[in-house]
């Protein structure tokens, strides 16, 4: 097995910001973009994690047994932004309008679930922006 390198978490992560950030608003890049690369930024995100959980599983327990605060508020953070991410996503998916219907997949017409994909990616920018800092 290679050896891992520092760089390439850090690498990837820029990477997931950037097309986070590409995506925040479809009107920019176009709705069947959206959906194609939000689903695949998903798929980046699910390896990602499992790639890295015995290092989740590493800092989770260290930083839990730590007296500082910041260490035990970037836990909860990073569970938050776990939450509404997967959240964000289901959301998503559920009012595909392209992707999900172009693999036979039917999908809700709800403004309800719009407006709530919509808050999920608003509060989703502001987590990611307080995990970054």
């Amino acid at each position: 097995m290679l050896p891992r390198s520092r760089s390439i978490p850090r690498v990837i992560d820029v990477v997931l910001f950037a097309i986070f950030m590409a995506l925040t608003d479809p009107r920019f890049t176009g709705i069947s973009f959206h959906e194609w690369v939000g689903i695949g930024m998903a798929a980046v995100v699910i390896v990602h994690l499992v790639r890295n959980v015995a290092w989740i599983e590493t800092m989770f327990t260290r930083t839990i047994k730590s007296p500082l605060f910041t260490n035990r508020l970037s836990v909860v953070l990073n569970i938050v932004l776990f939450i509404v991410f997967c959240l964000l996503i289901y959301s998503g998916i559920a009012i595909s309008r392209e992707a999900m219907p172009f693999l036979g997949i039917v999908t809700f017409e709800n403004r309800s679930w719009r407006f709530l994909h919509g808050f999920l990616s608003n509060l989703t920018v502001i987590i990611v922006a307080l995990h970054t800092a």
